[in-house]
Formats: C-alpha cells, structure tokens, sequence
C-alpha cells in the first residue's frame, strides 16, 4: 500500500510551534524531542491512517503520542490518499471541538 501526503493546515501548524517553544523554553532540546515524536507519529499516519481510532461522529481520527500528552487529529481523504492534520492538541483540551 502506497504511502499517503500529509498536509498539515494553519490552525495545527500554530499549535505545533507553540507547543514546540513551550517545551523548548522548560529545557533546551525537549523541543526538538517533541518535534521528533510528532514526526513519528505522522510517519505511522500516513503508513496506516485508519490505525488509529475515529471520534465524534466519525469525521476525525486520533493519534496519541506515546511520550508527550499530545494527540494528533485528522481526517483522511480517500479518494487523493492526503491526510489533513486539523490539530496537535494537548490532551487536557476537549477534543469535542472537532465535531462542531
């Protein structure tokens, strides 16, 4: 099975550097740690995006990453074989915002 492209939209692009600069700024390199993590799970997403769980009306997936609390939404369109990153959310946020 053929890999699919990741696009990353604006909203999830802030959010990462935000994120990566919070952890940059508590100790130089957790940053890139983070960035790192949030490369392998998009690697793992693209391999297989139906690996992970669909939520909330079964538009968007969820895929936790295994050291940061961070979870990395999106939804895959089929047809082109793209996923669309809508957010890297910390888990203490409410999810449910992605159904609206």
């Amino acid at each position: 099975m053929a890999q699919y492209n990741i696009l990353i939209l604006q909203t999830a692009e802030i959010e990462l550097q935000e994120a990566y600069e919070w952890y940059e700024k508590r100790k130089t390199g957790l940053g890139n740690r983070f960035i790192a993590e949030i490369s392998g799970c998009l690697n793992s997403v693209a391999d297989n995006p139906y690996k992970f769980a669909q939520r909330y009306g079964r538009v968007f997936r969820f895929a936790p990453l295994p050291v940061f609390p961070f979870v990395v939404a999106y939804r895959t369109m089929e047809e082109k074989r793209i996923i669309h990153v809508v957010s890297i959310f910390h888990t203490s946020r409410n999810p449910k915002k992605f159904y609206t």
